[in-house]
């Protein structure tokens, strides 16, 4: 989707700008006006209602309002949102508190407003924290990939010239963990004959998408592209004077790569990402090549 520009990145325009958003609205404000709750949510017990229409579901407009602010609920491993969870009087993250909802258990639905004071009671038994707590795998794995991600970060802007690949394999974890939690709560689910499909779909798509970085990690090194971006880097001038002699490349190369092959010969375009460890510093750098029909793989730049 997109049309490469001159510099062989891909932007999008038009009405084709609107997918990713459209997308995001389908998946969240859209599952949760049809079926009253998202895919995460549902798979741990938890429904959004509304403050102000004792305990319905949410209008259309709170729903928006409570997923606009999702990037800031979720930055950095959710911490703000987590914040708001614990140091409000309703349990509620940003987004809810401006549109006017509250998470509770849908098992039970114990939501009551006494006298118009809006005093909420909520039973947090499934709530995504209290199933973090329960489960001590998804504790140890969430703690192991913070610690690699925040050290990934911090190794490249001190900098410290040591395991720059810990925020690769710090994500990796994550997901790990990640699944625990659901899994965590599809046993509970399970105990209480109740539908575990969300559960399900939840680890499915995760697996899923560990297992397409698991054959793209697996795949890069073994092509002609990333040889031929090792071998122009090898041979860079720039970046031997700027980090010393290359020792070796980091374990864990991501990008993407395409090839198109017809009746004229095969065509293809690569982005590589490198962790470039030379004998003074590390870098960080992107390549991009190409291969058009009668030539084989060359670099066309070097970000």
């Amino acid at each position: 989707m997109g049309e490469p520009d001159a510099e062989g990145e891909v932007s999008v325009s038009g009405i084709l700008g609107f997918v990713p958003i459209l997308f995001w609205l389908l998946m969240t404000v859209g599952i949760e006006q049809l079926f009253g709750a998202t895919l995460g949510n549902y798979a741990v017990n938890l429904k959004p209602v509304s403050i102000n229409g004792n305990g319905h579901k949410p209008s259309f407009g709170q729903s928006l309002k409570r997923h606009l602010l999702d990037p800031i609920d979720m930055f950095f491993f959710g911490i703000v949102g987590i914040v708001s969870i614990n140091k409000s009087e309703k349990s509620q993250r940003l987004g809810d508190l401006w549109g006017e909802t509250v998470v509770i258990d849908s098992r039970e639905g114990d939501f009551e407003i006494k006298n118009h004071t809006e005093k909420i009671a909520i039973s947090k038994s499934t709530s995504i924290i209290e199933l973090f707590k329960q489960s001590f795998f998804s504790q140890v794995t969430f703690g192991i990939s913070v610690l690699l991600i925040v050290y990934g970060y911090l190794s490249e802007f001190i900098p410290i010239h040591f395991f720059w690949e810990s925020k690769s394999i710090g994500w990796i974890i994550l997901l790990v963990g990640i699944i625990g939690i659901i899994a965590k709560g599809m046993t509970i689910r399970k105990n209480e004959n109740r539908s575990t499909i969300p559960n399900k779909i939840g680890i499915g798509f995760i697996c899923f998408t560990f297992f397409v970085q698991l054959i793209l990690i697996i795949i890069i090194p073994r092509t002609d592209a990333y040889e031929v971006s090792k071998t122009y880097i090898q041979q860079n001038e720039n970046i031997i004077s700027e980090i010393g002699e290359i020792k070796s490349f980091g374990l864990i190369p991501t990008g993407s790569i395409s090839k198109q092959t017809d009746s004229n010969g095969t065509t293809g375009s690569a982005s590589i990402n490198l962790i470039i460890k030379g004998e003074k510093a590390y870098k960080k750098v992107t390549v991009i090549v190409f291969k058009d029909y009668e030539t084989l793989w060359e670099v066309y730049e070097l970000k």
